[in-house]
């Protein structure tokens, strides 16, 4: 939805939490730092936001996505919510909005 309102330089905030998914490449990046014995186990939890627009402003207001929205200027923060709102709203319904969330946790030891 960012590259829709940014289409010429979109944040890249995004990419940073949701981009590091391979279970293979983070036990082996735990590896190569030393740790051993290293374990990946993958935890999943539901979440709910009270609806469309909460989320949004949570997606939005909560992270470093906000200054990037604010250093281009050429949109209001609530314009980008109200944008987001309406994606969520169509893709996963409203009142509550509930997700899956999934992470993966790895352990080892030194």
């Amino acid at each position: 939805m960012l590259k829709s309102v940014f289409p010429e330089n979109p944040p890249t905030f995004y990419l940073t939490p949701f981009g590091d998914h391979d279970p293979t490449e983070l036990v082996a990046r735990t590896q190569r730092v030393g740790f051993q014995e290293v374990k990946i186990e993958s935890v999943v939890c539901e979440s709910a936001s009270e609806s469309a627009e909460h989320f949004a402003a949570g997606l939005i207001r909560g992270n470093p996505v906000s200054i990037a929205i604010s250093e281009r200027g050429t949109v209001t923060h609530e314009e980008v919510e109200r944008k987001l709102a309406e994606a969520i709203r169509r893709e996963m319904g409203d009142r509550p909005v509930r997700v899956s969330l999934k992470a993966w946790v790895v352990t080892g030891t030194a």
